[in-house]
């Protein structure tokens, strides 16, 4: 494809994608402008620099459920969008892991902001963001507004899921050295498959257990 031929699908795309912003609702072209504008830039350069590129992905993904929220005219919660963001930012910490085990094997830079880490940096920040992961977690099951909606005090029983499955993507990271792909892992490893329909579960059994239920207690 031609570069003139590029930049007029580019623009085409742009306007019709902004009109159909527009048309959803003004608030959702807002947040599509922000991704928009954020996206450029990343490409631009910031994909180049070492945590802004992690960042900024991680950013991306709760853009895309703001928008979603906005779309359905269904409220985000700002638990919501905070575990979002930590959610997408650790399996970006362990790809970047992948991409310095490779520059180690190869001697080639998967990326150029593979310079800006080596092993010790991104091992800190996978513990480091698992860590407030489960802080965060904890924290909303037991904020007093989680409870109200959900008529429960018991969700935090549920962070033992959270916990082994975030232990087992360490395993996957620091043990067998293969989180190259978060997909794979996602739709291929039956213990993180397991922790996922276990903690669906929990949840399910927790909010519509009756509260005379004392086995739980």
């Amino acid at each position: 494809m031609s570069k003139p031929a590029g930049l007029a699908i580019f623009f085409v795309c742009v306007v019709l994608g902004m009109a159909t912003g527009y048309f959803v609702k003004e608030k959702f072209l807002f947040v599509l402008g922000i991704y928009f504008v954020m996206n450029i830039a990343y490409s631009f350069g910031l994909k180049n620099i070492s945590i802004p590129d992690i960042i900024i992905v991680s950013i991306g993904f709760v853009l895309r459920v703001k928008a979603g929220g906005i779309a359905a005219n269904i409220p985000v919660s700002e638990w919501l969008m905070i575990m979002v963001f930590l959610l997408a930012l650790f399996p970006a910490i362990a790809k970047r892991r992948d991409d310095v085990l490779l520059k180690i094997e190869s001697g080639m830079d998967m990326r150029k902001a593979s310079k800006g880490y080596n092993m010790d940096f991104l091992n800190v920040s996978l513990a480091l963001v698992s860590a407030i992961i489960i802080v965060a977690y904890l924290m909303y099951c037991m904020s007093p507004e989680t409870m109200t909606r959900f008529h429960t005090y018991r969700l935090y029983y549920t962070c033992i899921f959270v916990i082994a499955g975030l232990m087992r993507y360490l395993q996957i990271t620091y043990v067998e050295n293969n989180t190259g792909s978060p997909t794979k892992i996602l739709y291929k490893d039956r213990f993180v498959q397991l922790t996922i329909l276990l903690w669906i579960l929990s949840f399910y059994v927790l909010i519509y257990l009756p509260t005379d239920q004392s086995f739980f207690n």
